[in-house]
């Protein structure tokens, strides 16, 4: 699964609610998150074992990751 927003020069912007999304992915059969970085320090308190989360910051980070 991949969340984010992309700005116009490719940088990969937090999003709110990232607890909510990676837990709806995991209900859905997800194991695999790419997310913005600055999400990523919201999640260490969180369970979320079993999910293999991906930080980003820009495009050209994630493009390798997805293809």
């Amino acid at each position: 699964m991949v969340f984010g927003e992309v700005g116009l020069s490719g940088e990969i912007r937090s999003v709110g609610a990232p607890v909510a999304r990676i837990k709806e992915a995991l209900s859905l059969g997800f194991e695999t998150v790419i997310l913005p970085q600055g999400n990523v320090a919201m999640l260490e308190k969180e369970d979320l074992r079993g999910t293999r989360l991906l930080g980003v910051q820009n495009i050209r980070e994630a493009l390798p990751i997805i293809f």
